[in-house]
């Protein structure tokens, strides 16, 4: 975690390296000069995360519970960990710092712009109110969420209330416009209701999710839920170009595996379908 070299007795290092964007900052600095982040609590959890991690090391066939092993992953795994690190600490560098209120209002207003243009201003296809229904809150989502968090209910249920919002006030500005009913008047026009905001919900809590994940890769010590955790250790190991694996928690190393497997039998099931499609298109000039 730090450049300085290893400890020696009681004798502090005068560098490290910060946990956000892995620039090299002073041991006792407050904020990092590179990306602003506060790292009063950081540099007492990274002490603390060494002096158990050493104390781990000492315990040989000790078995390590999932917090555990993502604070000793980065001493088991540390260049491909330190390499997704940097690039999840980047990303993380260039998203603008808005509070939860002021990031839920401004996508609210992002929609009900993307609505007015689309449907009432210009009259498109419905088909582009649903691609800006999807890649909007998905991107307020990824801004939203600034922080880990255990339980993932949270995000589901603000991007739930976003997309009531954004219905409601969609069809108070139809209803103003073309002097209709301001709710639907048959089952169709609410399963319409219905489908427009979950794409809304689920879309922002997608963002919320993915912003977790990047926030758990140049973090290993962020305490997240099960399926974050599960992301970033999978999502770090494609990045690294090894193989998704846990060594340190026999449950998940299982489930990384399982996924891995997967992976390559669709790879290979898509690979094999195209040469079968290809070969029967160059097959069927002579049939």
């Amino acid at each position: 975690m730090t450049s300085g070299g290893q400890r020696h007795g009681s004798k502090r290092r005068s560098f490290m390296k910060c946990p956000f964007c892995a620039e090299e900052v002073k041991e006792d600095a407050i904020v990092c000069k590179h990306c602003r982040h506060d790292l009063t609590v950081v540099s007492a959890l990274m002490e603390r995360i060494e002096d158990l991690t050493k104390q781990l090391q000492s315990v040989a066939g000790m078995p390590m519970t999932r917090e555990q092993s993502m604070t000793h992953a980065p001493a088991v795994q540390g260049p491909h960990i330190e390499r997704a690190a940097v690039i999840a600490g980047a990303i993380e560098r260039h998203i603008p710092l808005l509070s939860p209120l002021a990031t839920v209002l401004l996508a609210l207003g992002a929609l009900l712009l993307a609505h007015f243009i689309i449907v009432i201003h210009y009259d498109l296809s419905l088909f582009w109110l649903h691609v800006a229904s999807l890649v909007l809150p998905f991107v307020f989502g990824f801004i939203y969420r600034q922080t880990t968090t255990e339980y993932l209910s949270s995000d589901l249920v603000v991007g739930a209330l976003l997309a009531v919002a954004a219905i409601f006030a969609m069809s108070a500005l139809v209803a103003e416009v073309d002097k209709v009913p301001v709710l639907p008047m048959d089952r169709h026009g609410w399963l319409e209701y219905i489908e427009y905001g979950a794409s809304i919900a689920l879309a922002f809590f997608a963002g919320a999710v993915c912003r977790q994940t990047a926030i758990a890769m140049s973090t290993p010590a962020a305490k997240t839920s099960r399926f974050v955790y599960f992301a970033a250790q999978y999502v770090t190991a494609k990045v690294s170009g090894v193989s998704p694996h846990d060594p340190h928690d026999p449950h998940m190393d299982k489930y990384l595996k399982r996924v891995g497997l997967a992976e390559k039998i669709i790879t290979a099931s898509i690979a094999g379908a195209s040469a079968l499609v290809s070969i029967w298109s160059g097959l069927g000039q002579f049939l």
